[in-house]
This record gives C-alpha cells, sequence and structure tokens, in this order.
C-alpha cells in the first residue's frame, strides 16, 4: 500500500477523531462547582453515570495516571478548571497529540508533502488545543466579570 494513502487516511481519521472530541467538550457543560461538589456527593450519582465513567479507554486510564501526580499535570489540571472544560489532564494531552497529527497531516499534504511542512504543522497543531483553552478561560472570566 502507498505511503501517501496511509498517511491520508491516519491523518482524515485524526482529524475526525478532534472534532469529535471537540463537540463533544463543546456540548457537555459541567461547571468548577459541581466538580468540588462531586467528592461529597458520590453516593448520590444514578448508577448510570458511575457506569459511564467506569468505560474509559484503558490508555485513557493509563496515561491520566501517569499525568496526574505531576507538577504539569497540575497545570493542565487547573487550566482546564478555569477553562470549565470537562476533560481530564491525560485526555487533553491526548487531544493534543491527535491535534498534531491531524495538522501535520495536512500540512504535510498541502506543502507538497514536504517534511518541513509536516513538522511545523504539528507544532502548530499542539498549540490549537491550548489557544482553544486560554479563549475559553478569557470569555469565563469576562463573565465572571460581568
Amino acid at each position: 500500500m502507498n505511503m501517501t494513502i496511509i498517511f491520508a487516511l491516519g491523518g482524515g481519521v485524526a482529524l475526525i477523531l478532534l472534532l469529535i472530541g471537540i463537540g463533544i467538550v463543546v456540548s457537555t457543560p459541567r461547571s468548577v462547582v459541581d466538580d468540588r461538589l462531586g467528592k461529597y456527593l458520590e453516593a448520590d450519582r444514578p448508577v448510570q453515570q458511575k457506569a459511564k465513567q467506569q468505560k474509559q479507554g484503558a490508555l485513557t486510564d493509563w496515561l491520566n495516571r501517569r499525568v496526574e501526580n505531576t507538577s504539569t499535570g497540575g497545570k493542565i489540571s487547573r487550566s482546564l478548571a478555569r477553562a470549565d472544560l470537562k476533560l481530564k489532564p491525560g485526555e487533553y494531552i491526548a487531544l493534543m497529540v491527535i491535534a498534531a497529527f491531524g495538522v501535520a497531516m495536512v500540512a504535510w499534504f498541502v506543502g507538497g508533502k514536504s517534511i518541513v511542512a509536516g513538522l511545523v504543522g504539528a507544532v502548530i497543531g499542539l498549540t490549537l488545543p491550548n489557544g482553544y483553552v486560554k479563549r475559553l478561560q478569557g470569555k469565563r472570566l469576562i463573565k465572571f466579570n460581568d
């Protein structure tokens, strides 16, 4: 199979997963207050929500365990809470990797299959989720001040 077709399929899948992930994050509201109170109301949660939380993938669980106890994980967690995003630090890192891969593939094709264009696309893809989080933080701060 031609490498161009493999890269095209991989980039297309990564881009679709990125768009689906952003859609899910945007469409599911959750506030910081709900997160904080959730510790105390664990027994009152419906059974469906507990089952949904247990269905997370093994890769996501592994990544969350590795990132949660680090200083970087704490910074990411605070940043996501300030933006009122319903993501764990490991999920956010996975989103960054998917975005980097997807944008790199698109840039690689648009740039005439140049490795430099792919690398520039990967760097841009890594910064896109951070810019999105910063934008949501700004919007939330403006709402809070109003």
